[in-house]
């Protein structure tokens, strides 16, 4: 199958006759753990932005650990963090939590 982009970033290739996620399990394929790096180029990211956020918990992207302590992501992780049906991201949203400042008194002043 060739590959319609010559860089070969898997944000922007596709693969004829497949899109979604179809095309990212064939671009991969045969294997299933992408390291870090390999998924910020997937989500468009610089490899620091991308762990930078990962750091910060701003991704509910699931990043797993090995034995040997290196991170890496999962081909399904993955692809369910980016085709997620519309249903499930809006049930996600959590209210904004109060920021830090002085305590508000229970009773009244005396």
């Amino acid at each position: 199958m060739p590959l319609s982009h010559p860089k070969k970033n898997p944000s922007t290739v596709t693969i004829d006759g497949l899109s979604g996620p179809q095309a990212l399990r064939e671009y991969f394929k045969p294997r299933q753990v992408l390291r870090l790096k390999e998924a910020a180029l997937v989500l468009n990211y610089s490899y620091s932005h991308f762990f930078r956020r990962v750091q910060a918990g701003k991704l509910s992207l699931r990043i797993r650990k090995n034995e040997a302590g290196e991170r890496y992501v999962l081909l399904d992780d993955l692809i369910s963090y980016l085709f997620s049906p519309a249903e499930e991201s809006t049930s996600s949203l959590t209210p904004k939590k109060r920021g830090p400042g002085r305590p508000r008194k229970v009773g009244g002043a005396k």
